[in-house]
């Protein structure tokens, strides 16, 4: 089977995490055996098969213009940068008829890097990821409080460009029948009570991890002091990430537990400090997954007060590494996350249930038993998280995308796409 992945940037550095899990999973694909190829506008970093269009800087240059241009029109004369998918990506069509893949994977697709009727025309098995919401929604990746794209939109509740974005992509979805695939029950349950998106398969699949996560006891290092690590990319400065949260949760810990508690934050550098009466020491910008690794062994539970998370590539990391991780109940924050067994979750807001969370695990590691319940952590997470959990699950959406073609369209080109497809090698 020749899979061919469609997302704005390749690489895992210096980019966003839609960008990150496709690169993985492409790269994952090929060491399996898979066929596995991946178009881009922006190659990050060398990597096998990967095409990147327009072909040209030149090329590429001028894309880039239209497409910020169209933005830029967007939001100055509706506030918003809307995002139609409505410029064709030169090189494009020309390209997949060269490759002929089986299935196409959309992963980040909604920065306009091509047009929907491109993916339409091209009429190939379609799996689309969902890193976010943009797919069943006009043009908040995350909608909160807004139901719009589960109540439905009309003149009374939404502006005529919105209506408009609106209704083009429950055009594409009906003309293209893609399966989707989420990273989380959060986001697939959200996507299957959507009008755009009901009545598709949606298969919940993990994120592709780097294989370098994996907690080895001989690496822990001994400490006095009970340790939280925190982070995220910029530290404490995304609103979305519950800093605050955090530190009303320290504020509410006994005096005792304060002066044997540290927090580490990774992401940020600055100057040491108190929050909530504990130690808050900073890590900087972590680059790479051997230092990451390195500090959860220097930790014993990851906070993860994330307010809005579509799946949570941090916590994914903490598990399969067995920290244990505390979590509000909020979108994806808590997915994969049971209280007692590998973490801890408080309701949506209880900051004294997340503090009654970051005590119960204190307890556990001023009494020594900690160390027993990472192994257990670590071990139960590999089972879910591994690279050959998430590619056997991925392969069931990829089969089901090509079944779901051939029965919704009757004058579908089968040629080389039936299950005797002459790349199939799995």
């Amino acid at each position: 089977m020749r899979i061919a992945h469609l997302s704005y940037y390749y690489g895992t550095k210096n980019t966003s995490g839609a960008p990150i899990a496709a690169t993985r999973l492409h790269r994952a694909l090929l060491d399996a055996g898979v066929d596995s190829h991946f178009i881009c506008v922006r190659q990050l970093e060398p990597g096998p098969n990967v095409h990147a269009i327009p072909p040209s800087e030149i090329g590429k240059r001028a894309n880039y213009l239209v497409t910020r241009a169209l933005w830029v029109a967007m939001r100055a004369l509706f506030g918003k940068m809307y995002m139609p998918n409505w410029i064709p990506l030169p090189g494009f069509s020309k390209l997949i008829h060269e490759l002929r893949p089986d299935v196409l994977h959309a992963h980040l697709i909604y920065q306009d890097m091509l047009s929907f009727r491109q993916l339409e025309e091209a009429k190939i098995p379609l799996v689309i990821s969902l890193h976010d919401l943009l797919s069943v929604n006009a043009f908040a990746p995350y909608p909160a409080n807004d139901r719009r794209f589960v109540e439905g939109w009309n003149k009374e509740n939404t502006p005529w460009m919105e209506r408009l974005v609106f209704d083009r992509k429950k055009r594409f979805i009906e003309a293209t029948a893609p399966v989707f695939v989420g990273p989380s029950e959060w986001v697939c349950r959200e996507c299957r009570q959507s009008i755009i998106g009901r009545n598709r398969p949606v298969y919940c699949v993990p994120n592709i991890v780097d294989p370098r996560f994996v907690y080895d006891p001989a690496k822990r290092v001994p400490h006095d002091h009970f340790t939280i690590l925190f982070g995220a990319f910029g530290g404490r400065a995304s609103p979305l990430k519950g800093w605050p949260d955090l530190v009303a949760a320290l504020e509410l810990l006994p005096d005792e537990v304060k002066r044997n508690t540290v927090v580490n934050v990774f992401g940020e550098s600055a100057e040491d400090c108190k929050a909530g009466g504990v130690d808050i020491h900073f890590l900087g910008k972590i680059a790479n997954g051997p230092d990451l690794v390195a500090e959860h062994h220097k930790a014993d539970v990851l906070a993860f007060p994330s307010r809005q998370e579509t799946a949570g590539q941090v916590k994914v990391e903490a598990l399969l590494d067995g920290l244990p991780v505390l979590a509000f109940d909020r979108t994806a924050c808590a997915d994969g996350v049971q209280s007692g067994e590998n973490g801890w979750v408080a309701a949506d807001g209880n900051i004294p249930a997340f503090a009654a969370g970051l005590r119960h695990y204190y307890d556990l590691f001023v009494s020594g038993r900690l160390k027993e319940l990472r192994l257990r952590i670590a071990a139960d997470s590999v089972n879910r998280f591994s690279n050959e959990a998430v590619l056997r699950q991925m392969r069931t959406a990829y089969s089901m995308a090509t079944k779901s073609a051939v029965i919704e369209s009757s004058d579908f080109p089968l040629d080389h796409r039936s299950e005797q497809s002459e790349h199939a090698d799995d």
